[in-house]
């Protein structure tokens, strides 16, 4: 999941027609593997702490319809062969995504609709550049980047923004068949399905 230094991105044909907030083909994964300066574990820890805690700090996020998987992982050992791990110095902050367009793309994106997430997240990797000008920041996560071995990814037409709200259209239909079949005549079972078409019309 990656680009390669100084390459094109890892790229795979995507239909994006219907969505306009999405950008252009194609799909792109990216892998980073970011060296952390002094404090810059601590300070990831506190932030994704606070991300699992507080849902208004990754909910814009969750609105990008380009995004298809985002994760971040803070590698701090890493294995010594004979069972155990070493210390990994500096600390690493790995980096998986995928999405909807290029990198110069996404990376606009993001900064356009969460700079302080984006900020708060990448400042304390060496040598970081300011996330402006664009081109500039691109270029630097290029140069953190990692060639893949292997890629692949099940749901090639599934975004974070479609699968949640899926998942939401499932609690909704489970929500009314729990309701509706206790219904005592067809009206009261017309109440129920209205409701839920209310509940889900934004999802479908």
């Amino acid at each position: 999941m990656s680009v390669v230094e100084g390459g094109n991105p890892t790229e795979r044909l995507h239909d994006t027609t219907g969505d306009d907030s999405a950008p252009v083909d194609p799909v792109t994964c990216v892998t980073m593997a970011v060296a952390l300066r002094f404090g810059g574990a601590a300070w990831l820890k506190m932030l994704f702490a606070a991300g699992r805690r507080i849902p208004k700090i990754p909910e814009p996020m969750y609105r990008l319809a380009f995004i298809h998987f985002l994760r971040w992982t803070i590698l701090e050992k890493v294995p010594d062969g004979e069972g155990g791990t070493d210390p990994l110095r500096p600390p690493c902050l790995l980096f998986e995504g995928d999405f909807d367009g290029n990198l110069v793309q996404y990376v606009d994106a993001f900064i356009q609709a969460v700079p302080v997430r984006e900020w708060a997240v990448w400042n304390r990797g060496y040598d970081f550049p300011k996330l402006r000008p664009v081109e500039r920041f691109a270029k630097w996560a290029r140069g953190q980047s990692i060639e893949p071995d292997h890629y692949w990814f099940a749901y090639p037409e599934g975004t974070a923004r479609t699968v949640a709200a899926g998942l939401r259209v499932n609690d909704a239909v489970a929500a009314f068949e729990a309701v509706a079949t206790s219904a005592t005549d067809d009206k009261e079972w017309h109440e129920h399905f209205q409701r839920l078409l209310a509940a889900v019309q934004k999802d479908i």
